[in-house]
């Protein structure tokens, strides 16, 4: 896993606009919490708010790359629902899976 870079602007405003966009987009497919809000800042508030999702993204922000690294930096949190997790911030376009080798 890792931070998503793949947008399809190169301005720093553009990446950020296409990244809430497309976080609005996971959250009514995913049935996460929505407020029907369309300020950029309450988009932003409904996907990082979501619990463990702002320590998934501090540890991938460390360096975790793997299920495992991230998963030992945070051992309350069950394995299902961290792969729950981590599928809901591929979707939104926060993080992005690659393959290692």
């Amino acid at each position: 896993m890792r931070l998503s870079s793949n947008a399809p602007t190169t301005t720093r405003l553009g990446i950020f606009e296409a990244c809430l966009y497309r976080s609005f987009l996971a959250i009514k497919d995913l049935g996460m919490s929505k407020y029907g809000q369309y300020c950029p800042l309450a988009l932003a508030a409904e996907i990082f708010c979501e619990r463990w999702n702002v320590l998934i993204i501090r540890k991938l922000i460390e360096g975790s790359s793997r299920f495992n690294d991230i998963h030992r930096g945070m051992p309350k949190i069950t394995a299902t629902l961290l792969s729950s997790r981590l599928n809901d911030l591929d979707y939104a376009g926060i993080i992005s899976r690659t393959k290692l080798k």
